[in-house]
């Protein structure tokens, strides 16, 4: 059956109770209760006043040093700033560079002797044919026959040394004044390095980075092995064009150039050694002479003349090509900086070659010496000078590398 529900009256629950009046609290006069633990009042006690805490006193004008403190300073001591900047950002071969492919062939031939290189030691051939006459008879006049020809034989095999990486080592440190790279520097470099050992098939393991510190664009190879790039280049060059700057690098010792060039220095020293000393001798009896009566200048000039005519006549083979070989090397050197860019740009870094030469190449340095990146243009070099530069003009550099750049689509 269905039951009617009443929906005045809401049914009472079992818990459900009426609500009750609140309790009524102790009224004003009334003490509060004490709480556990405290000892009552008694009556008529007023309550303890609060604890009286010690005033400060105000500061002196000068404190009084502690008995184990150390004299302070007059002036607080300046820290320097650090010397080298921030390396750039962290190199990244898919965004900063096109690259080809990611297989790595390793050539045969790591590096060899181009045209230009053995032309430089054919021309040092006459250096070395001195040097030798005058390294043995040093040799025999103070050891002997028998230890002075072994004397003799020592010198002419220490050009290998070019490839010992010891003394490779010892000439980037106290020739090339050359530093090894910071952790965070090979850090960048390294990935740079590897890349561009790939494009150009040789193993990167086989040359040594280094530091120059430098605020200059420039780079350099020298020896067997060794590559050096300077802190500015580093800090200041994107990466793209830091990568074309050591590839031209890489150019010259892929070509013989550094090797051959350093080698042919070392067999020509004696005898750049010894014309410097009979230059200052001759300078010292131009100078005696020219005190002791008016005419002894003319007749230590006159001297030194017939004396230099009669050699060049003598021995035509050996002192005419010496007199010619500072213009000979010279345009060997522009040759090879030729060349390396011609390897550079066949790796595909023509463009940023490009770059770097019109962004740091154009403007005449003021010191006015020459160097692979920071050269000044030829129409402002005069004719002898330009017959001694070691590097071409820039412009002359951009225009080989635009044949090696791709017409725009």
């Amino acid at each position: 059956m269905n039951q009617q529900h009443d929906d005045t009256t809401d049914p009472q629950y079992p818990d459900d109770r009426m609500p009750q009046e609140p309790p009524a609290y102790p009224v004003g006069g009334e003490a509060a209760p004490p709480y556990p633990g405290e000892q009552p009042l008694a009556t008529g006690a007023s309550a303890p006043a609060a604890p009286v805490y010690p005033v400060e006193q105000p500061p002196t004008a000068v404190a009084p040093p502690r008995p184990s403190a150390l004299p302070l300073p007059a002036a607080p001591i300046a820290v320097p700033p650090p010397t080298a900047p921030p390396v750039p950002r962290v190199f990244d071969p898919a965004r900063d560079l096109a690259l080809h492919d990611g297989r790595h062939y390793i050539a045969r031939n790591q590096r060899g002797a181009d045209a230009t290189a053995v032309t430089q030691l054919l021309t040092l051939v006459p250096h070395f044919v001195c040097s030798l006459v005058i390294v043995g008879a040093l040799a025999v006049e103070l050891f002997g026959h028998v230890l002075g020809y072994l004397v003799a034989a020592a010198w002419v095999a220490s050009g290998a040394l070019v490839f010992h990486r010891p003394t490779e080592r010892l000439v980037a440190l106290r020739m090339l004044r050359l530093r090894p790279p910071t952790a965070e520097e090979f850090a960048y470099l390294a990935p740079i390095w590897v890349e561009i050992s790939k494009r150009s098939q040789v193993d990167h393991t086989d040359y040594e980075l280094w530091i120059e510190e430098s605020d200059e664009i420039n780079a350099v190879a020298a020896a067997g092995h060794i590559v050096g790039v300077t802190r500015h280049s580093l800090t200041h060059l994107p990466p793209g064009q830091l990568a074309g700057v050591l590839a031209h690098e890489l150019g010259h010792h892929t070509g013989g150039h550094s090797w051959a060039r350093l080698m042919g220095g070392w067999y020509a020293l004696p005898v750049r050694m010894t014309w410097a000393a009979l230059r200052a001798a001759t300078r010292v009896v131009f100078h005696i002479s020219k005190r002791l009566f008016c005419l002894g200048g003319a007749f230590v000039i006159l001297f030194m003349g017939v004396a230099g005519v009669a050699a060049v006549v003598t021995m035509p083979w050996i002192f005419v090509p010496m007199l010619l070989s500072p213009y000979l090397l010279a345009a060997l050197d522009r040759s090879a900086e030729l060349r390396a860019d011609r390897k550079a740009a066949e790796l595909g870094f023509a463009p940023t070659l490009i770059e770097v030469l019109r962004r740091n190449g154009l403007a005449e340095r003021p010191d006015g010496e020459l160097s692979a990146w920071t050269g000044p243009a030829g129409s402002r070099l005069g004719t002898m000078d330009h017959m001694l530069s070691s590097h071409p003009g820039s412009e002359v550099r951009v225009r080989r590398l635009l044949e090696y750049v791709p017409p725009p689509r």
